[in-house]
């Protein structure tokens, strides 16, 4: 994880020295992100888990191998897709929000929740293939900072908002809706988990704001379903070796 969480800075930072050498410099943070290289760390924990506990599945990190149809929209890209042959294993969605957490937060909450309900539309209309229900998991990456820890005050002049969303930090709201979303299983696992710009990027420190949303949660979940997956679907058939020579069943001796 430390090394994931300095990827993550260092790629950000590196992102935005390329495009400032090209000329070609995207407004605000965007050119921090638009390379797509600053998750990459978390790539490295994800792919171990499944070459050792889906060792027959196939690992998609890269282009178009990484879409999927939906069923409100034609297709999303997602950042891990594990298949075996033509069923869908598990997916994941690594997501990052540094800054303008105003405007960004609404955005980001309405993106990942209309992504689970296409995803799993798409399942029940067997457009994901059929057989084991695949893993969904999704996790943001905030940026710690004083903006993104100090309480935000709503209105809401015709219904009362949810009191577990009263006097709550962005980071909290987050870490809010990973738990509802696991809940109502929208997402198998969802986890949210902040660092600090300038001080992570030398020592890879994090926070996690619960252990139910934690990193470790998401990633032991998604080791568990691949370990349930290989079991289930890859085991021995012990119907063919117990009922071949010298395993065939033999008369039963009578006895008093």
């Amino acid at each position: 994880m430390a090394e994931a969480i300095k990827t993550f800075w260092t790629g950000r930072l590196n992102a935005q020295q390329a495009q400032a050498l090209t000329g070609r410099v995207d407004a605000g943070t965007r050119g921090a992100v638009t390379s797509g290289k600053h998750m990459d760390g978390f790539l490295s924990i994800a792919l171990p888990l499944v070459e050792r506990f889906a060792p027959y599945a196939a690992k998609h990190t890269r282009g178009n191998e990484l879409r999927l149809p939906g069923y409100y929209r034609h297709n999303k890209k997602f950042d891990v897709i594990v298949m075996d042959g033509p069923k869908l294993v598990a997916v994941l969605e690594f997501k990052s929000m540094v800054g303008s957490f105003g405007n960004n937060a609404n955005n980001r909450f309405e993106e990942v929740l209309g992504a689970a309900v296409d995803f799993w539309k798409a399942w029940d209309k067997g457009m994901l293939g059929t057989g084991m229900r695949p893993f969904l998991g999704w996790l943001m990456v905030l940026e710690d900072h004083e903006d993104s820890r100090r309480i935000v005050t709503d209105r809401s002049p015709h219904f009362a908002i949810a009191p577990d969303f009263l006097r709550t930090s962005y980071i909290d709201r987050f870490n809010r809706i990973c738990e509802r979303m696991v809940q109502e299983r929208l997402y198998t696992a969802a986890a949210v988990i902040s660092s600090k710009k300038g001080e992570a990027d030398h020592d890879g420190s994090y926070r996690e704001e619960t252990a139910g949303t934690g990193i470790q949660r998401l990633f032991g979940d998604f080791a568990s379903h691949l370990e349930e997956y290989t079991r289930d679907h890859h085991h021995p058939n012990l119907s063919l070796v117990l009922t071949s020579p010298p395993y065939a069943e033999t008369p039963r001796r009578r006895t008093r």
